[in-house]
Formats: structure tokens, C-alpha cells, sequence
């Protein structure tokens, strides 16, 4: 202050005492206001003989006491009752699993459009700050299907929310039903015939997983990572327990035959033809097939699991023979031969002691439209003994009297080895 006439009393201006939170303390003015307390002391000037001025000090030690002691009181009063007056009003509850109906920690909280946003804790409770209005509450976490909750709240006091519920969103897993890291997925608007606007990215954790941003409506999300197959699966995030029973596989890349996560090399064979005996005309596939190259080495086990990959082009139909039925296993004899068909009939050492299971199989193409692309994996589990051996898909024709190999599908040769021995 640089006036000796600012006295206290002008600070009071013209409002009545008792509408004021205040006392006049010497010259001390004492204010509360909101959740804070304002000391304003005010001394007047005094000039010294040189014509300066000079403040005037004074000691007043039980002035600075009693202003430290309402302080402190203060502060303990706002420590032991947070949700005060002076506090801003909060929407609680608790989130819980869909299914096993657990607590979920870690869930992001936020109201849509605005700054107010929290967590939940261990025990999947949470506070949420909020002003009065309409406004949609946004639930999101990990490996959770986001949700929104609309609100209109126009009372400025808490709002017990109650329990919400999120469902689990299915892990990026492999054909080995491993879960793949590193996975970019992009979020789009689904539409039938074309690719809506990018929503949003993310990518996997280790365990699969990602945060998938919330959008309202039917939404689109496709995984996309080096080796595999881009897959798409369209959400609704207002039905979220559609996808309680799902899985978001990712094929491999390349068809073909897969062991230990090992991609198996295709073998070429040659095709001997059989010759016209009298006028009896041998089907086209009639012959001998021998199978060229060196054998794929595995080791034996009790149950030798191979996946297996079918081709299928992009078209509007597959290869009906990429089936369970449409896989074929022979042994491969000391001069190559594994099969002969003579009258359209294979004749050769065929096993049929194996088991195969479906792990997958759908149509690629996310967005309709008349060309896709089928995709299918089998899991094949053979007992076999040691020797040598090929798999072919069988190709044709419905005309066919049986499933062949044909050259541009070729065949997978192996050999089981015992290392015990």
C-alpha cells in the first residue's frame, strides 16, 4: 500500500456485517470465501526524514497465532468431510464383470465431451465429479466392450449410480490359441459395401488384449499384423453379450501345412499317366504319383499335431474339397510313390487312423459385397509310426470318382523320426 489514508474499513464497503464472512482484527481484515480463507492485513505508510516512505512493523504474535489456528481447523474440517458443501457433487457405483459378475479395476471413466473423468480401484468402485445437465457417461478398460450411459442430473448433490456392467472383449489369439501382441486394430463405422470414417486405433497388449475406444452404432474392427491374415469383426456396443461366445482368430498369412508353428514347404511330384489298355480310356488322374525332393524332418510323438491351411481363391464359390474329407494321408513307399489311382480309385498305403477338428472357418471379407474369400484351419492329430509320408488336399472335379492331387495344390512330404533312439 502506498496511501496512508487505505484504512480497513474502506475494504468493507457498503455490505451489512453479518452478510460477511469476516472480523476486523486491528488492522487485520479476515475473509472466507469457498473453501479458502484470505488474510488481509493492511498497516498505513510512514515517511522517515527523507522523505520516503516507510512501512510501519508490528509484532503481534497473538494475531499470527490465532490466523494459523483457524487455518489449520479449516483444513482438518475439509480432510474429514470432502463431500461438504464447498465440494463438488459425485456419481458413484461400482463396475462388475458381465458374466462372473467380478469387480473390475482400472475401467476409464469420463463424461463425454468434458474434462471430468476417473478410474475405478481394486475393488471396482469409483467417484466421478459432474456439473448439472444431460450428458452420457463413457465406460472403457481393456479387453472390455465400451459402454455409454445417458444421464440428466439437474440437482447439484450425489447421484448413487448403482452397478454397471462391462463384458469381456475376446483376446487376439492365434491358430494355436495363443494370444499375439503388437496386433494395430483401426475402429470404423460398419457399412455393407465400403469402409466408414477411422474412428480410432490401438493396439495389443501381451495378452492379447487392447482399449477400444467407445462410438455408438454397429462398429467395425480390423486387426492387421505382418504374417497374418487381416480379420475384421463387426461390434454393437448396445449388445455387447454377442460376443460372450467368440473368438477374434487371425489366420497365418500363407495356406499350407504348420507344425510347432513351423511352415512346412510344399513338394513337388511328378504324374506318370497311365497308358490306354484295348479301348478302355483311363480317367484323366489315372497313374502314378511320386513326390520329389527331401522330406520335412519331425520327431515322433504320441499324437504328432500338424494345422493345416487349405488354398481357397477369392471367388464367389471355395474348393469343395477343402474339407475334412478332402485331406489325404499315404505313405510314401522307398521309390517315392505314395498313391496310384487306376479307374479313378486310389490304390496305396492310406491312413486313416488320424483325428481332424475344425478351428476355424469363415468367410474374409468384413464388409459383404459378392467377392470373398473363404478361410479355414484344421487341426490334424496323427498316431503314426516312423517312416515317411504325404498329405495332399484333393482336387478335381464333382465328377471325379475320388478326391486327387493336382499339381498347382501339390502335397507336404515328412518324415517321423525317433530321437529317443
Amino acid at each position: 500500500f502506498h496511501k496512508e489514508n487505505i484504512v480497513t474499513t474502506q475494504i468493507k464497503k457498503s455490505k451489512k456485517r453479518e452478510n460477511q464472512a469476516c472480523a476486523k482484527l486491528g488492522g487485520e481484515f479476515w475473509e472466507k470465501s469457498g473453501r479458502d480463507i484470505f488474510v488481509i492485513t493492511v498497516y498505513p505508510l510512514k515517511k522517515d526524514n527523507t522523505g520516503r516512505s516507510k512501512m510501519k512493523t508490528r509484532q503481534n504474535s497473538s494475531k499470527v497465532s490465532l490466523a494459523i489456528c483457524l487455518l489449520l481447523f479449516q483444513m482438518v474440517l475439509m480432510a474429514c468431510n470432502p463431500l461438504s458443501s464447498w465440494s463438488e457433487p459425485v456419481i458413484t457405483g461400482i463396475v462388475t464383470e458381465g458374466l462372473k459378475k467380478s469387480p473390475l479395476e482400472n475401467v476409464n471413466i469420463r463424461i463425454l465431451n468434458s474434462g471430468f473423468k476417473t478410474k475405478t480401484g481394486k475393488n471396482g468402485h469409483f467417484k466421478l465429479p459432474f456439473v448439472p445437465g444431460n450428458f452420457n457417461i463413457i465406460f472403457e478398460g481393456t479387453g472390455l466392450v465400451p459402454k455409454a450411459v445417458p444421464l440428466s442430473l439437474t440437482s447439484k448433490s450425489n447421484y448413487p449410480m448403482g452397478e454397471i456392467t462391462l463384458y469381456q472383449f475376446p483376446p487376439l489369439i492365434d491358430m494355436y490359441r495363443n494370444p499375439i501382441e503388437g496386433v494395430e486394430i483401426s475402429v470404423q463405422q460398419a457399412s455393407y459395401d465400403s469402409q466408414g470414417a477411422l474412428l480410432s486405433k490401438s493396439t495389443s497388449n501381451s495378452k492379447g488384449l487392447s482399449l477400444i475406444e467407445y462410438s455408438k452404432g454397429d462398429l467395425a474392427l480390423t486387426a492387421k499384423k505382418s504374417g497374418y491374415k487381416n480379420r475384421t469383426i463387426v461390434i454393437n456396443t448396445e449388445r455387447p453379450q454377442e460376443l460372450s461366445n467368440s473368438q477374434w482368430l487371425l489366420p497365418p498369412e500363407k495356406p499350407g501345412l504348420y507344425y510347432r508353428t513351423t511352415y512346412l514347404k510344399k513338394a513337388d511330384f511328378n504324374f506318370i499317366k497311365k497308358k490306354m489298355v484295348g479301348m478302355m480310356i483311363p480317367a484323366y488322374y489315372d497313374g502314378t504319383y511320386i513326390v520329389n525332393g527331401e522330406p520335412e524332418v519331425l520327431e515322433a510323438k504320441d499324437v504328432l499335431t500338424l494345422y493345416w491351411v487349405p488354398e481357397h481363391g477369392a471367388t464367389l464359390g471355395e474348393n469343395p474339397f477343402a474339407s475334412k474329407g478332402g485331406t489325404f494321408i499315404y505313405k510314401v513307399s522307398s521309390d517315392g510313390t505314395f498313391v496310384i489311382y487306376d479307374d479313378g480309385v486310389s490304390k496305396g498305403a492310406k491312413i486313416d487312423t488320424f483325428k481332424i477338428n475344425t478351428v476355424y472357418n469363415e468367410v474374409d471379407g468384413a464388409f459383404g459385397g459378392l467377392v470373398q474369400q473363404k478361410v479355414q484351419i484344421y487341426q490334424i492329430d496323427l498316431r503314426l509310426p516312423v517312416g515317411q509320408y504325404a498329405l495332399f488336399q484333393g482336387g478335381g472335379n464333382s465328377l471325379d470318382r475320388e478326391p486327387h492331387p493336382e499339381k498347382e495344390l501339390g502335397c507336404w512330404y515328412f518324415k517321423i523320426v525317433d530321437n529317443k533312439k
